[in-house]
């Protein structure tokens, strides 16, 4: 798979509606290669079964995690939520680990609860994991 294509899937996990701008600036500031929009567009063309694969739906401007056209969510409504807020981009072997779908980073707050709940509940370590991650 392509390097672009992985952080098309990356940036779409992490987001849920990645603009094509953003992916291309996010792409070309941690890589010495630089992409253009249209080379941009050819690869999205190429991989569009990877992209499909993996739940990534090109619109217009817009790579969309289909999910979220699934439950009929209203994008231009999300986009103007999300106006100028400026986009978090975590350094690029980070950024990368979003391609799994199942990614999360495990920050301080959550290692924190880890070990509580580990120190109140000694025992099945991948069952605390569950429930720390599904209430963090």
């Amino acid at each position: 798979m392509e390097l672009l294509t992985k952080y098309i899937i990356a940036l779409t996990n992490l987001y849920g509606i990645a603009p094509k701008k953003v992916v291309l600036e996010v792409y070309n500031s941690q890589n010495q290669k630089q992409l253009t929009i249209e080379e941009l567009d050819q690869q999205t063309e190429a991989s569009a079964e990877d992209l499909t694969e993996r739940f990534v739906i090109s619109m217009e401007e817009y790579f969309v995690d289909d999910s979220l056209l699934m439950y009929e969510t209203d994008i231009p409504n999300l986009l103007a939520e999300k106006a100028d807020k400026p986009y978090y981009i975590p350094e690029k072997q980070e950024l990368l680990r979003y391609e799994d779908d199942f990614y999360f980073e495990k920050t301080p707050p959550y290692k924190a609860f880890f070990n509580y709940m580990r120190d109140c509940f000694p025992g099945d370590k991948e069952y605390i994991e569950e429930v720390v991650r599904r209430n963090s």
